[in-house]
């Protein structure tokens, strides 16, 4: 869990250096790494609900029921599946809108739409506009997915 918090932290660093940049070439290279920091926050949840992913590196171990997971914390990179098995994030969200954080979800589900692991063969070019409008939910979420 630490480890995918610190790669989190080191990734979102290096996507505000690229951002910082003000090269739009740059956008969508900040944009992908943005999307990863949410991706290894989840992944971090996913371990500290699944204690047993902490332990179990080989697939082949595992029953039947355990296999998807450790598929989804190893092997995948969706954000739509990962939020579906934590249900407690949402309810986190929620809990922090009611304290005043009322964009949230918002953010969260706009991220979700934006980015896939597929965005670093992306065709479409973003400017540096996109890449600090989309760090900025990221930066938002940050504290609510630890």
């Amino acid at each position: 869990m630490a480890e995918a918090e610190s790669a989190a932290d080191r990734r979102y660093d290096d996507a505000r250096y690229l951002a910082a940049s003000r090269n739009n070439a740059r956008a969508n290279g900040a944009i992908y790494l943005g999307g990863y920091v949410v991706e290894c926050l989840l992944k971090a949840k996913l371990i500290e609900k699944y204690v047993w992913l902490q332990s179990t590196r080989n697939s082949a171990d595992l029953t039947e029921d355990r296999r998807p997971i450790w598929f989804l914390c190893y092997r995948q990179h969706d954000l739509d599946e990962l939020l579906g098995r934590l249900p407690e994030v949402w309810e986190q969200i929620e809990a922090w809108e009611q304290r005043g954080s009322n964009r949230l979800s918002q953010s969260l589900k706009q991220v979700c739409e934006t980015w896939a692991v597929y965005g670093r063969y992306a065709t479409r070019s973003h400017d540096i506009d996109d890449a600090n409008t989309f760090l900025g939910k990221v930066k938002e979420l940050k504290p609510c997915l630890r």
